[in-house]
């Protein structure tokens, strides 16, 4: 006798769909972790169009654009939605069913090459979906991107809360050179670093590296900046079996989180090894993890998950 799915409660429904369409994570060993696939959620999507508009919201909810040609696909994809090439019953405002947007390697460039849209469109699409998303993940990479997103000829209101800046080098001059990237600090409540210590003197033995790139932080310019939070990681050369040391590798141990009260106060009096701290164990820790896949954390949205654990 076939299954009917949809003659249980719609909440089961909608359970099953939840759970059916997370995403997997094909490990090739501890040195080669694969970005996340999503088959079952795919072919579900395919099924009928009640199964696609329950599947794709769930899809388009965390978005990682990792290379020019995913930003490319992607936004041809938002595009045509837009644009009406799509059949009515499968349309969708892409933009606005992200909410986590993670900009790796996004190309800032003033056009996209390869893309058969106009740039004002693709950049339009691109700047609605950063604005609409509740948490931003942008790499040290993707920074320049947000310089035209702040410029004073774009009006926009941005519904981010969470930011999580990934990568070496923070460049807060991106926020901090106009009033739009001023008033994005502002709105800031959640602030997440991962950063890779390798720019980092190594700490006494035995002890966790004190980041220096904590000082940096305007927190000055975020009146609304409730936590704080970066990982303690242990940076160690890897050797491969012929001897040679081929790259160093990232130990990630706990999540440090700070309120961002007892950190402004701390950062003011110049007390920072003194502000109270929590220690947040790490649901995902790749011991041996290469250095461009850093940013794993937030990809395994491992960040929203400490957010939930210390309150909100």
């Amino acid at each position: 006798m076939p299954f009917r799915l949809f003659d249980l409660p719609p909440e089961l429904v909608c359970t099953i769909v939840n759970l059916a369409s997370r995403s997997s994570w094909p490990n090739n060993g501890p040195h080669n972790i694969r970005p996340a696939t999503y088959p079952d959620a795919a072919r579900l999507a395919r099924v009928c169009t009640t199964l696609y508009t329950l599947v794709m919201p769930l899809l388009l909810d965390t978005v990682i654009l990792t290379s020019e040609r995913s930003t490319v696909a992607f936004l041809r994809a938002c595009s045509h939605h837009r644009a009406g090439r799509v059949s009515p019953r499968l349309r969708l405002n892409y933009p606005a069913l992200v909410r986590n947007l993670c900009l790796d390697d996004v190309p800032c460039e003033d056009s996209f090459p390869g893309c058969d849209v106009s740039t004002y469109n693709v950049q339009g699409i691109l700047y609605d979906m950063m604005c609409s998303a509740q948490s931003l993940c942008v790499s040290n990479l993707s920074l320049p991107i947000l310089i035209d997103a702040f410029d004073p000829a774009k009006t926009r209101q941005w519904s981010c809360r969470h930011l999580t800046l990934t990568g070496p080098f923070l460049r807060w001059n991106v926020f901090m050179r106009s009033p739009a990237g001023l008033a994005f600090l502002e709105q800031i409540t959640h602030l997440a670093i991962w950063y890779p210590y390798h720019t980092e003197s190594p700490p006494p033995a035995g002890q966790h590296p004190s980041p220096r790139f904590i000082e940096s932080i305007p927190a000055a310019s975020m009146p609304n900046l409730r936590f704080i939070a970066f990982p303690l990681l242990n940076v160690k050369p890897y050797t491969e079996d012929s001897g040679r040391v081929a790259v160093l590798k990232l130990v990630y141990e706990d999540m440090l989180v700070m309120q961002g009260k007892d950190f402004k106060e701390a950062k003011l009096a110049g007390t920072l090894e003194e502000v109270r701290s929590v220690y947040v164990p790490l649901e995902h820790r790749p011991h041996k993890v290469r250095l461009p896949n850093w940013n794993i954390g937030y990809v395994q949205q491992e960040t929203e998950r400490i957010w939930k654990l210390v309150g909100e």
